[in-house]
């Protein structure tokens, strides 16, 4: 029904310009492919087929972001997206629109919010499609001005999380090691895949952050994005966002480091397979 829809507003060029699309990570990705193979078939008159061929030697009026690699966070990988800005400077050659396809936008840096949002006024005739594969939310200023969407069905989300789960121990080593030396110190990274695995020792984690506030920032982020890599309900994810806004607004008042992380953590471990 979603891409129906929009697939109709695209035939009028009456497609707005910034969406946010919410649902599990995979499929998400994958819907967002097919409506831009449908996209394309629309366009040039051709099968989807074709379509899906064209898309992969790729179009001048379609950009896709991507982290460089899985485990890298946004922030290490900004490069002040260059492209992105060049890519919003010329009119559409082929297609009505141009469209951007963003992955991961809830971890996107404020610092890379901010710049995008002194371009998303100015990106006329360019469709941006903000793929959010969690609860949380982007940028203030970014959600007001789009119109948010889950186009995925349930039964595709049930598919989604009768999946395997992901060990935490394993996501864990291989997020590192895209990370600098030192992201997580060793004692810290032992404590926290014990207190995850056990669902117990919470205080041993904690104990390890005293003083380390570089550490305790990137424990931070670790925990958001592995919220964002497995999957978990609804209810989980909403109580997730409630507990990473309490974090935040707790840092912003300065309040101990211990009755921050105590929450996040406890949460985190309960769906840590």
């Amino acid at each position: 029904m979603i891409k129906k829809m929009l697939l109709d507003k695209w035939s009028k060029n009456q497609m707005g310009h910034f969406f946010i699309l919410r649902g599990p990570k995979d499929p998400l990705s994958k819907w967002a492919h097919d409506l831009l193979e449908e996209i394309v078939a629309l366009d040039f008159d051709i099968e989807k087929a074709k379509a899906k061929d064209s898309l992969e030697h790729g179009l001048p009026d379609i950009l896709e972001i991507k982290k460089e690699k899985e485990f890298y966070s946004w922030s290490k990988v900004q490069n002040d997206f260059t492209e992105f800005f060049k890519f919003l400077q010329y009119n559409p050659i082929k297609l009505k629109r141009k469209i951007v396809i963003l992955h991961d936008a809830h971890g996107l840096t404020r610092d890379i919010c901010n710049k995008i949002l002194t371009t998303l006024e100015e990106a006329k005739g360019t469709t941006i499609f903000f793929l959010n594969p969690t609860e949380i939310p982007m940028l203030a200023t970014i959600e007001s001005r789009a119109i948010s969407l889950r186009p995925i069905a349930k039964t595709e989300t049930r598919e989604v999380l009768l999946r395997e789960n992901i060990n935490f121990s394993s996501w864990l080593k291989r997020y590192l090691e895209e990370k600098e030396e030192d992201y997580l110190p060793p004692l810290i990274s032992k404590q926290l895949i014990s207190f995850m695995e056990q669902k117990e020792g919470v205080s041993g984690v904690i104990e390890a952050l005293k003083n380390d506030k570089v550490s305790q920032n990137n424990l931070f982020t670790v925990l958001l994005d592995w919220e964002g890599d497995h999957n978990s309900s609804f209810g989980h994810k909403k109580r997730f966002l409630e507990e990473t806004l309490r974090f935040k607004e707790s840092k912003t008042y300065n309040n101990p480091y211990r009755e921050r992380f105590f929450g996040l953590l406890t949460l985190c471990a309960k769906k840590a397979p």
